[in-house]
Parts: structure tokens; sequence; C-alpha cells
């Protein structure tokens, strides 16, 4: 126990299996709201010297929406508005039970799922609320294209190796094998040029400055410039890669943890399709059609070109998720020259 009052008690906690600390604070505020602003104060202190993660459960004896209270008086704006000034001062955020749950926004950095469990009240008025954390299995690893493989000198010539004739009579077992070979090389050049991008990130910027200052020193030293030049171009080639990477994991996070069968994904992939549904056809002039006309008709009948194959592949943005093997639009866009024919 790190700190306690009459209406909040604050300890610190570690999880005896894996050694982790988080901080947890038990509320039992006053029921006449002036008596519960030492309390909110308290807890916004508590919210600024907090580094980790921060849970607070109890009953605050307030509301945060008009839904809270099913009987007695009326709610009003100014009932809601203290502890909707808690959630924002302390940073904060709710999860669901009959009685108060919050945690910081660093909660789930640390803890990758939890859930307040509601027991069986007994002759209380409040329910006893168990905190659990579930334990969540790392998902496979798995082959996925990173653009920045694409600005390694090496990228072309890994591209190049092993091509199947595009004319054989069995390019589709060829190509099965042509993109096995691919994803081993490109691990390959991930491992040998990549797999330490942070440590790159860091210590790139201090053999950069250390050269600079070296080339102020002697600045007609040929031999420092061209050595000033290298560091800088690599240390803008090491970011270019960082921001590459993180741009595809934000979408590889979604793929991972997002697209799994909860409310929340069925909910955004709804909404996605009725932002993709087509309600009615529409001609040049604007006016409203049904179905095609007979030159329309011909023309999505006729056979698509390499230029139409090409304007396709280069329409999908890079992140977009690529199929099971793993290769991006990405890979086909940075090596159309080599690919092109095989697509």
């Amino acid at each position: 126990m790190l700190e306690k009052s009459d209406q909040y008690i604050h300890c610190r906690v570690t999880q005896l299996q894996n050694n982790k600390h988080f901080h947890i604070a038990y509320i039992y505020g006053h029921n006449h709201d002036a008596q519960r602003h030492p309390l909110w104060e308290a807890l916004h202190h508590l919210s600024t010297s907090i580094q980790g993660a921060w849970c607070l459960l109890g009953d605050f004896n307030a509301i945060l929406t008009k839904d809270d209270r099913i009987w007695g008086n009326t709610v009003t704006d100014q009932h809601i508005q203290e502890m909707s000034n808690f959630v924002v001062n302390c940073e904060v955020q709710e999860m669901p039970s009959p009685d108060r749950v919050f945690i910081n926004n660093v909660w789930y950095e640390e803890f990758d799922f939890t859930l307040a469990k509601l027991l069986s009240h007994g002759l209380s008025d409040h329910t006893p609320i168990l905190i659990q954390f579930q334990v969540t299995p790392k998902p496979p690893p798995y082959f996925q294209f990173c653009d920045m493989w694409s600005t390694h000198k090496e990228f072309l010539d890994i591209v190049s190796t092993g091509l199947p004739n595009f004319r054989s009579s069995n390019i589709m077992r060829l190509a099965r094998d042509y993109f096995a070979s691919q994803r081993r090389q490109l691990r390959q050049l991930n491992r040998n040029s990549f797999h330490n991008l942070k440590s790159q990130q860091e210590s790139a910027p201090n053999t950069l400055l250390q050269l600079q200052q070296d080339l102020q020193s002697s600045p007609d030293n040929e031999s420092l410039k061209y050595l000033e030049n290298e560091a800088r171009n690599k240390y803008i080639s090491i970011l270019s890669s960082s921001l590459a990477l993180i741009r595809q994991q934000c979408k590889v996070d979604w793929i991972k943890y997002g697209d799994k069968n909860t409310r929340f994904f069925h909910a955004r992939a709804k909404q996605h399709k009725m932002a993709m549904y087509v309600y009615s056809l529409q001609d040049a002039t604007g006016t409203e059609v049904e179905g095609f006309d007979k030159e329309q008709q011909v023309d999505l009948c006729k056979p698509f070109t390499d230029k139409d194959i090409k304007d396709a592949m280069f329409s999908i943005p890079n992140h977009k998720s690529p199929d099971l093997d793993g290769f991006s639009s990405g890979y086909f866009k940075a090596s159309w020259s080599i690919t092109g024919p095989l697509v």
C-alpha cells in the first residue's frame, strides 16, 4: 500500500508469475459531491506521477452517462460533469461493469487483454470485481513482404533469381516454387540488413554527428567528406525504412488482432460493406439507369490487356492486405519490370 484516505486506497501490485508491476486504486467516494473534491484532486495527482499501468475500481458515487442512474432524480449535465472531468484529466478509459473500473493509457501496453469479471454480491449492494489477466497466444510467424526491402541494392537481383519461363506449360507449379524461393531469400535479406533496425536508428545519428564534428576541424579532408556523405545517406535510408515498417505494421496489427470474431470487428465489417454497397447506377449525365446497355455489356466481356492488369495492380495501395503467400502489391510494383510478365 502506497497511499490512502477515507475515499481511496492506492497500492502497487506485483504479479508473481511474471514479476510485472502495476498500480491499483480502490475507490469509495462520498455521497455528496462537495466531499468528493479531495478524491478527484488526489486521483489527478496520482495520474501525473504514475509512469506504468494503473487501474481504478470501486464505487465512485458519481455517474458518467445519463443511463447510469435507473431510479431517482433526472440526470442533468451537471451531474455527469465531475466524472467526465475525471476521465479527461486523468486520461483513463472505462472497462464495462456495473461498478466502475478504469485503466490508464499505458495499461494495454503492459497487458494484452484484461477482463473485469463480476462475482456474486451476496448481501452487499455492491458487486465484487475480479480483474483477470487472460493469456493470449502469440500468433505464429508468417511471411509478410516489407516495402523497405525494395530499397536495398540487392532486391532486384533477388527478384531475378530463378525467374520461371512465362510460357511454360506448368507455369503455376514453377511460380509456386519461385515465390517459395523468394520468401527464403527475402527473409535472409531482412536478417542481414534490417533485423536490428532499431539499434541502427540509434547509432546512425551518432556516427553522422561525430563525422560532422571531425569535418568542422578538417574542412578540406576529402576522406571525411566522403564518409560524412555516406553516413548521411545511410541515416536517411534507415529512417525511411523505419517509417515504411511502421506504416505496414499498423496494417499488419489490424490483420493479426483486429480480424477476430468480435462484435467490434463485425460492426466495422458491416460499416465497410454498407459503404461499398452499390445503391444505384448513373450514366454520364447523372441519370439513374438499371443494368448495362448492349455496348457496355460487350465492353465488360472483352479480354483484359496487360495494361489493364498493370493498372489494376498499381491502383492497390502497398499497405492493403496481401495474398496468403505474403506478397503485397508493393512487391510487384517495385519489381514490375521483372515480375510483370509473370503476373
